[in-house]
Protein backbone atom coordinates (compact mmCIF):
# COMPACT_ATOMS: atom_id res chain seq x y z
CA UNK A 1 0.00 0.00 0.00
CA UNK A 2 1.28 3.24 -1.10
CA UNK A 3 -0.02 7.31 -0.46
CA UNK A 4 2.24 10.12 -1.90
CA UNK A 5 2.37 13.84 -1.26
CA UNK A 6 4.29 16.91 -2.82
CA UNK A 7 5.51 18.81 -0.01
CA UNK A 8 8.62 21.70 -0.50
CA UNK A 9 9.49 20.13 -3.26
CA UNK A 10 10.08 16.77 -2.33
CA UNK A 11 7.96 13.71 -1.84
CA UNK A 12 6.78 11.64 0.73
CA UNK A 13 5.75 8.25 0.52
CA UNK A 14 4.30 5.12 2.81
CA UNK A 15 5.03 1.59 1.89
CA UNK A 16 3.48 -1.66 3.65
CA UNK A 17 6.87 -3.94 4.52
CA UNK A 18 6.23 -7.66 4.33
CA UNK A 19 9.21 -10.43 4.11
CA UNK A 20 7.99 -12.40 1.71
CA UNK A 21 9.59 -12.14 -1.72
CA UNK A 22 7.13 -11.08 -3.67
CA UNK A 23 5.87 -8.55 -1.44
CA UNK A 24 9.46 -7.50 -0.79
CA UNK A 25 9.96 -7.06 -4.95
CA UNK A 26 6.52 -5.27 -5.33
CA UNK A 27 8.19 -2.72 -2.81
CA UNK A 28 11.32 -2.34 -4.25
CA UNK A 29 9.74 -1.79 -7.85
CA UNK A 30 7.75 0.60 -6.53
CA UNK A 31 10.25 2.71 -5.19
CA UNK A 32 12.59 2.40 -7.69
CA UNK A 33 9.37 3.95 -10.17
CA UNK A 34 9.31 7.13 -8.06
CA UNK A 35 12.55 7.27 -7.28
CA UNK A 36 13.10 7.47 -11.22
CA UNK A 37 10.25 10.00 -11.04
CA UNK A 38 11.83 12.10 -8.24
CA UNK A 39 15.50 12.69 -10.65
CA UNK A 40 13.70 15.78 -12.05
CA UNK A 41 12.00 16.91 -8.71
CA UNK A 42 14.30 20.32 -7.91
CA UNK A 43 13.25 23.56 -6.44
CA UNK A 44 15.93 26.19 -5.56
CA UNK A 45 15.64 27.87 -2.70
CA UNK A 46 18.34 30.00 -0.50
CA UNK A 47 20.26 28.24 1.81
CA UNK A 48 21.06 28.94 5.51
CA UNK A 49 23.97 30.76 7.04
CA UNK A 50 27.01 29.13 8.75
CA UNK A 51 29.04 30.90 11.99
CA UNK A 52 31.96 30.92 10.73
CA UNK A 53 33.06 34.36 9.29
CA UNK A 54 36.67 33.29 7.56
CA UNK A 55 35.35 31.17 5.22
CA UNK A 56 35.12 30.95 1.56
CA UNK A 57 33.49 28.26 -0.69
CA UNK A 58 35.10 26.79 -3.57
CA UNK A 59 33.35 26.49 -6.48
CA UNK A 60 34.92 23.08 -8.72
CA UNK A 61 33.28 20.53 -11.58
CA UNK A 62 29.46 21.72 -12.04
CA UNK A 63 26.58 19.42 -10.93
CA UNK A 64 25.33 19.00 -14.37
CA UNK A 65 28.96 18.09 -15.45
CA UNK A 66 29.22 15.16 -12.48
CA UNK A 67 25.67 13.97 -13.23
CA UNK A 68 26.31 13.50 -16.93
CA UNK A 69 29.24 11.64 -15.55
CA UNK A 70 27.25 8.82 -13.79
CA UNK A 71 24.50 9.33 -16.47
CA UNK A 72 21.45 10.25 -14.02
CA UNK A 73 21.14 12.88 -11.71
CA UNK A 74 21.26 12.81 -7.64
CA UNK A 75 18.30 12.38 -5.46
CA UNK A 76 17.93 11.28 -1.57
CA UNK A 77 15.39 8.28 -0.41
CA UNK A 78 14.94 8.88 3.21
CA UNK A 79 13.58 5.56 4.53
CA UNK A 80 12.25 6.28 8.02
CA UNK A 81 10.32 4.23 10.56
CA UNK A 82 10.49 2.15 13.77
CA UNK A 83 13.39 -0.55 14.83
CA UNK A 84 12.40 -3.36 13.06
CA UNK A 85 10.17 -2.07 9.97
CA UNK A 86 12.12 -3.31 7.57
CA UNK A 87 14.14 0.15 6.90
CA UNK A 88 17.48 -1.87 5.94
CA UNK A 89 16.37 -4.95 4.42
CA UNK A 90 14.43 -3.18 1.93
CA UNK A 91 17.30 -0.43 1.42
CA UNK A 92 20.10 -3.20 0.91
CA UNK A 93 17.51 -4.96 -1.35
CA UNK A 94 16.67 -1.66 -3.47
CA UNK A 95 20.85 -0.57 -3.41
CA UNK A 96 21.01 -4.01 -5.14
CA UNK A 97 18.19 -3.71 -7.33
CA UNK A 98 19.55 -0.57 -8.94
CA UNK A 99 23.29 -1.11 -8.83
CA UNK A 100 22.88 -4.62 -10.85
CA UNK A 101 20.17 -3.04 -13.05
CA UNK A 102 21.15 -3.49 -16.96
CA UNK A 103 22.00 -2.38 -19.32
CA UNK A 104 22.86 0.42 -17.03
CA UNK A 105 23.02 0.10 -13.72
CA UNK A 106 22.99 3.31 -10.98
CA UNK A 107 25.84 5.07 -8.72
CA UNK A 108 23.88 4.26 -5.61
CA UNK A 109 25.32 5.09 -2.08
CA UNK A 110 23.70 3.52 0.92
CA UNK A 111 23.84 4.84 4.47
CA UNK A 112 22.56 2.97 7.46
CA UNK A 113 21.63 4.46 10.21
CA UNK A 114 23.29 1.76 12.58
CA UNK A 115 26.17 1.13 10.41
CA UNK A 116 26.82 5.10 10.97
CA UNK A 117 27.24 5.59 14.36
CA UNK A 118 30.22 2.87 14.44
CA UNK A 119 32.13 6.05 12.75
CA UNK A 120 30.63 9.48 11.42
CA UNK A 121 27.61 9.41 14.28
CA UNK A 122 29.78 7.66 17.21
CA UNK A 123 29.92 10.49 19.20
CA UNK A 124 26.12 10.55 19.36
CA UNK A 125 23.35 8.69 21.72
CA UNK A 126 19.86 9.08 21.41
CA UNK A 127 18.98 12.15 22.98
CA UNK A 128 16.36 14.21 21.28
CA UNK A 129 19.59 16.71 20.64
CA UNK A 130 21.59 13.79 20.13
CA UNK A 131 19.03 12.38 17.21
CA UNK A 132 18.41 15.95 15.64
CA UNK A 133 22.76 16.14 15.27
CA UNK A 134 22.61 12.52 13.93
CA UNK A 135 20.00 13.51 11.59
CA UNK A 136 21.54 16.79 10.75
CA UNK A 137 24.87 15.07 9.81
CA UNK A 138 23.33 12.64 7.73
CA UNK A 139 21.43 14.76 5.38
CA UNK A 140 24.11 16.92 5.27
CA UNK A 141 26.06 13.54 3.81
CA UNK A 142 23.04 12.79 1.73
CA UNK A 143 23.62 16.22 0.25
CA UNK A 144 26.71 15.30 -1.00
CA UNK A 145 26.65 12.02 -2.03
CA UNK A 146 23.31 13.15 -4.05
CA UNK A 147 25.31 16.44 -5.68
CA UNK A 148 27.69 14.01 -6.98
CA UNK A 149 24.85 12.02 -8.90
CA UNK A 150 24.26 8.77 -6.63
CA UNK A 151 21.44 7.80 -5.66
CA UNK A 152 21.50 7.84 -1.91
CA UNK A 153 19.77 5.54 0.16
CA UNK A 154 19.25 6.98 3.73
CA UNK A 155 17.71 4.33 6.60
CA UNK A 156 17.56 5.89 10.51
CA UNK A 157 14.35 5.73 12.49
CA UNK A 158 14.47 9.57 12.69
CA UNK A 159 11.46 9.55 14.44
CA UNK A 160 10.95 13.85 15.28
CA UNK A 161 9.15 15.20 12.30
CA UNK A 162 11.09 18.61 12.72
CA UNK A 163 14.26 16.79 12.23
CA UNK A 164 13.01 15.02 8.80
CA UNK A 165 11.57 18.25 7.43
CA UNK A 166 15.62 19.83 8.26
CA UNK A 167 16.67 17.00 6.29
CA UNK A 168 13.96 17.46 3.37
CA UNK A 169 14.90 21.27 3.49
CA UNK A 170 19.11 20.80 3.17
CA UNK A 171 18.07 19.01 -0.36
CA UNK A 172 15.73 21.92 -0.95
CA UNK A 173 17.76 24.74 -0.07
CA UNK A 174 20.32 22.81 -2.73
CA UNK A 175 17.24 22.13 -5.90
CA UNK A 176 18.18 17.77 -5.02
CA UNK A 177 15.75 15.61 -4.92
CA UNK A 178 14.16 14.30 -1.70
CA UNK A 179 11.71 11.72 -1.24
CA UNK A 180 10.57 10.12 2.53
CA UNK A 181 9.67 6.95 2.78
CA UNK A 182 7.89 6.03 5.87
CA UNK A 183 8.26 2.36 6.30
CA UNK A 184 4.35 1.39 7.80
CA UNK A 185 4.97 -2.11 9.97
CA UNK A 186 2.51 -2.67 12.79
CA UNK A 187 3.97 -2.47 16.34
CA UNK A 188 2.66 -6.04 16.69
CA UNK A 189 4.73 -7.04 14.09
CA UNK A 190 8.22 -5.10 15.17
CA UNK A 191 7.68 -6.08 19.14
CA UNK A 192 7.26 -9.79 17.39
CA UNK A 193 10.87 -8.94 15.14
CA UNK A 194 12.82 -6.98 17.56
CA UNK A 195 15.91 -7.61 15.87
CA UNK A 196 18.22 -5.38 18.92
CA UNK A 197 15.33 -6.22 21.54
CA UNK A 198 14.09 -3.11 22.48
CA UNK A 199 10.92 -3.41 22.11
CA UNK A 200 11.37 -5.87 25.46
CA UNK A 201 13.13 -3.03 27.37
Amino acid sequence: KRSRSECQGSLRIRVRFSCRGRAMASVVANIIAIALWGLAVARAQSGDGVKSANIKFHEGLSREDKWKSVGHKGITLWMTGLSGSGKSTISVALEHALVTRQPRPYFVYRLDGDNLRFGLNRDLGFTPEDRKENVRRVAETSRLFAEAGAIVIAGLISPYAADRAYARQVHTNASLPFLEVFVDAPLSTVEERDPKGLYKK
